[in-house]
């Protein structure tokens, strides 16, 4: 087995050498794509400048229309644009999703949606955004309005240096730009210090570059980038903060896909990130690559401060070290254990502390930085843990209900008492968990997904649903408790009828069926034949030059 991994190395290897990057190529589609995104955003940043300043001059300015003269007419009172990423984001990043995965379905790509991968992408996602709840609801409590974990209402009422960008061109400007300055150097801090790439890293995790890889985040990442956005608090309103920054934030999810090539018009990458450069960012090879375009939207500032770096050659995705779990308790506390390693590597005190503040590969024997490696997606190997389709199918089904749950916990979590919340945060948080071990199937998973199953009633039964009040005059909630209860006794069944989720494997069991190439899984295939049949015909010259002689 080891000579024939070794040999598939080999050939692997070989095949990199004939294989240059596509999609460093520049194309006319993408250049159509380019101008159309920045233009469609551009244009959204206007309307929302616009709709920004009515509702100022409608609240602020006393020479405009005094609000006791609207009288009944509320529809005509001026509202701030609604830009939330839960409320419009959420929506249109699935759609999205949903569009390229048929695409990628279409062109034979199939390798950028594995189930497993997307599914893994929004469970962290969904662990990101509750938390973001929590610090919310928690800043209530201590009345303070908690704006992506920052009290900006306080700071600047209490601390404002200057009044002069409320309701003018020049604040929306300002704030345009200096929300994406505040990020890259944010982003650039969390890719060269331990503790911050431990939360941010999570983004990194993912070995594909979907639109789905954008929602894969770490859970506490608002608090740690918290520092480098409050700041603005001191110059700029709260309103804008909140208009601007979801924004932003949407421009960067449309930067995660491989589907869209170079711009053949470079002025455009000259002033905004694209997929190409962006890509670049979430390479874990080669080299050249690593901690580099740390802009959002803009990437004037990578070309100001030597961080800049074009795409050409081929680009592994992922951590250097490929990451081998689904499962999103994993993903967000890998990192952490990994530092955690190194302290007890270290005997000086001062070595443990440095090993959180250093970059993640710093090492403390000498000081310097590990090696980074050089491969290419026919050689390098990413993980994959190869499902039935039945369970992917299990899987998928179950996962779109607890994606429901969640987002509309989250739209309406002011309706529910805080022990209530807790209790679906939990659930939620469990079931993601549950889904991860299935999908690398732990010996824990069956167990897990068990109890999950039971405790879907209980869930159902007491969910005060706004638009099911109605429902439950005309349908019994005993009727509704009895079907809960049949959908879980027969999803139980289905799992315990699964003898595959109950076999142990050895290791170089486990190893053969989890990694793939960073090519694909088809890929692996075909090379592995390739082998084998290279192995045959030398075999049968052996037989043959025996019966010679």
């Amino acid at each position: 087995m080891n000579i024939n991994n070794t040999k598939l190395e080999i050939l692997s290897k070989a095949k990199a050498n004939e294989v240059d990057n596509p999609l460093s190529k520049p194309t006319l589609g993408a250049t159509l794509f380019t101008v159309v995104q920045i233009i469609s955003f551009l244009g959204w940043f206007y309307w929302a400048y616009s709709k920004y300043i009515q509702w100022y001059q409608y609240h602020y300015d006393p020479t405009r229309i005094d609000i006791e003269s609207v009288g009944d007419n509320i529809k005509s009172i001026p509202k701030l644009p609604e830009t939330s990423i839960v409320k419009i984001g959420i929506p249109l990043f699935l759609i999205s999703i949903a569009i390229e995965w048929l695409i990628c379905l279409i062109i034979g790509e199939k390798e950028n949606y594995r189930a497993a991968d997307t599914i893994a992408s929004l469970s962290n996602g969904i662990v990101q955004q509750m938390i973001e709840m929590w610090t919310t609801i928690l800043g209530e409590w201590f009345g303070l309005a908690m704006i992506t974990a920052i009290p900006y209402r306080w700071i600047y009422e209490n601390y404002g240096l200057t009044r002069s960008l409320e309701g003018n061109w020049q604040g929306f400007v300002f704030m345009f730009f200096a929300r994406d300055f505040g990020y890259y150097w944010f982003h650039r801090a969390a890719h060269r210090c331990a503790f911050m790439w431990a939360v941010h890293g999570v983004h990194h995790l993912p070995n594909a570059f979907s639109y789905h890889v954008n929602l894969c985040q770490g859970g506490i990442q608002r608090l740690t980038s918290a520092l480098f956005y409050a700041p603005l608090a001191l110059f700029c309103p709260p309103e804008l903060y909140t208009i601007i920054f979801p924004m932003e934030k949407i421009y960067g999810f449309f930067t995660h896909t491989s589907l869209v090539a170079k711009a053949s018009v470079p002025i455009f990458g000259y002033f905004f990130v694209t997929p190409s450069s962006h890509r670049v960012h979430h390479a874990g090879a080669p080299s050249k690559y690593i901690d580099k375009n740390y802009g959002e939207m803009l990437s004037i500032w990578d070309r100001m401060f030597g961080t800049h770096q074009e795409e050409d050659d081929p680009i592994v995705f992922g951590h250097v070290h490929p990451f081998d779990s689904w499962n999103p308790l994993n993903a967000q506390l890998s990192v952490w254990s990994k530092i955690i390693e190194k302290t007890k590597t270290c005997k000086k005190w001062s070595d443990k502390i440095l090993c959180f503040l250093m970059p993640p590969g710093w090492n403390p024997i000498d000081n310097s930085e590990y090696p980074l490696e050089d491969t290419h997606p026919y050689s390098a190997d990413k993980y994959d843990s190869q499902l039935p389709t039945f369970l992917t199918g299990y899987i998928v089904l179950w996962f779109l209900p607890t994606l429901t749950l969640a987002v509309y916990t989250m739209l309406n979590y002011q309706i529910f008492s805080t022990i209530f919340l807790l209790v679906l945060f939990s659930f939620v948080m469990f079931s993601l968990i549950s889904f991860g071990t299935c999908t690398d199937r732990s010996p824990n998973s069956v167990i897990y997904e068990i109890l999950r199953l039971l405790v879907i009633p209980v869930i159902i039964y007491n969910l005060p649903f706004t638009i099911t009040y109605s429902i439950r005059n005309e349908i019994s909630m005993s009727f509704i408790l009895i079907v809960s209860y049949l959908i879980s006794t027969v999803s139980i069944l289905i799992i315990l009828s699964h003898s595959y989720l109950f076999i142990s494997e050895s290791k170089p069991q486990r190893y053969k069926r989890v990694w793939i190439k960073e090519a694909g899984r088809q890929f692996t295939l075909n090379l592995q034949k390739e082998l084998n049949q290279k192995n045959f015909v030398s075999s049968k010259s052996t037989i043959n030059k025996n019966k010679i002689q």
